[in-house]
């Protein structure tokens, strides 16, 4: 998970990597492997997977992250009245995602939690119809019907990948991790990381898929022919029929 729009393509890059070339069930010498091999890669830049998948990956099933974060911004933008960067707010959630995954938050806090919410009422004066507005503060602890579904567990993998900057080489140096990952990891699991024979097999269907296309295809064009061709007959045969019985009413 990239915490920087520019490396939004990432993710589908080491998809490609990683899934075409470990997703395999036999080891380089042809032998059925008696473990699963290849891994699921998904992801998103920023804050785009926190609102997609991160629920999976807080309180669902264990999944390894990798966070990805820049400490030098390619540019900063500031908001008037705001007294971080866009980019800041963005490596205070690559830090904050990483510590709950890791240590979660038990029951036991949410209960000792205390909220301060802001509210507002409005009344009459007993002289005149003018309104005021008064601010108040209620403290609030979190209700025991939602303990067990603000509780995480915590103990999550992940790994925090910091660059001191995106450029060329620095990305260089993130495409070589994971591609030396994937090499590594298909040397460990005995596979051929270079071939693709699992794509193959849908192109095969798919051409002949696509020939019994053409095939039927061929039948509806010829079968139109020759339906054509019998109702052009039958119209000749009854311009014909037509004619040699003018005729014969001519010379009768």
């Amino acid at each position: 998970m990239p915490y920087t729009q520019a490396l939004a393509k990432l993710a589908p890059h080491i998809q490609q990597v990683a899934m075409e070339s470990n997703g395999k069930g036999v080891s380089i010498d042809g032998q059925p492997l008696p473990y699963d091999t290849g891994e699921i890669d998904f992801g998103e830049p920023g804050t785009n997977g926190q609102h997609s998948f991160y629920q999976l990956i807080h309180q669902g099933r264990t999944i390894p992250c990798d966070f990805i974060g820049i400490i030098k911004s390619q540019q900063s933008v500031y908001l008037k009245g705001e007294i971080v960067s866009n980019h800041d707010e963005l490596m205070c959630n690559f830090f904050a995602q990483a510590d709950a995954l890791a240590v979660g938050k038990t029951a036991v806090q949410l209960r000792s939690e205390v909220s301060f919410f802001l509210f507002t009422y409005s009344f009459y004066f007993r002289i005149g119809n003018r309104t005021d507005v008064v601010f108040c503060l209620r403290l609030q602890n979190c209700p025991d019907s939602l303990i067990p579904h603000k509780t995480f567990t915590g103990n999550r993998p992940s790994l925090s990948i910091m660059l001191p900057a995106l450029n060329a080489y620095t990305t260089g140096q993130i495409l070589a991790i994971y591609e030396h990952r994937v090499a590594t990891q298909g040397f460990i699991w005995g596979l051929n990381s270079f071939d693709q024979w699992g794509v193959e097999l849908g192109k095969v269907l798919a051409s002949k898929v696509s020939l019994f296309g053409y095939f039927w295809l061929f039948l509806v064009i010829f079968g139109y022919f020759w339906l054509f061709l019998v109702i052009f007959g039958y119209f000749w045969l009854f311009l014909v029929i037509s004619v040699f019985q003018s005729l014969y009413r001519q010379f009768d």
